[in-house]
């Protein structure tokens, strides 16, 4: 019994941040929303209204795309974690779901990569190259934060194994 409380509580705790993440703008990835982006675009690289028409049913076509996988990650996600509360996990169950939910993080990968190649067809090369020149100047944050090695490297959570400041400690001998 306590174990069916802890499995509906976890469901529900789970299902309740997914949802609060999506109210919130937080399930779209690490860039900035394809239509506000393409205000700022519009803007800077002086775009025609042909030109504008197409990069917005190209964002809108893929945040759709991408909306539906990552909410199949977290689908599957919480599938696992379903599967690792269990008294005996089953280890094949488990492998397969993390296959499932590398499958869809390779599946948004593909649609990144098909997006930006569309992107290029659309912008004129004077664009592009003022486009790059953007991109290019705009600061990158990683998973934690911005570090001396690029993204992902250094936190800004403070001191610890992967924060700013850690030293390993000193044999006191």
């Amino acid at each position: 019994m306590k174990r069916v409380i802890l499995s509906t509580m976890v469901v529900l705790l789970s299902l309740t941040l997914v949802n609060s993440a999506f109210a919130f703008g937080g399930m779209r990835g690490h860039r900035p929303g394809g239509l506000k982006m393409l205000e700022m675009m519009k803007g800077e690289l002086d775009l025609s209204e042909e030109q504008v028409a197409n990069l917005r049913d190209l964002m809108v076509d893929h945040q759709k795309q991408e909306i539906e996988l990552r909410s199949q990650i977290e689908v599957a996600r919480l599938e696992l974690e379903e599967l690792m509360v269990a008294d005996k996990p089953n280890k094949t169950a488990a492998l397969k779901k993390v296959e499932e939910i590398g499958n869809f993080q390779t599946e948004i990968r593909k649609l990144d990569v098909g997006f930006r190649i569309e992107m290029k067809t659309i912008l004129t090369p004077e664009q592009l190259e003022k486009w790059d020149q953007m991109r290019a100047d705009r600061p990158r944050r990683g998973r934690h934060g911005l570090g001396p090695h690029g993204p992902g490297w250094g936190a800004p959570h403070g001191p610890g194994p992967h924060g700013r400041g850690w030293q390993p400690p000193r044999d006191t001998e």
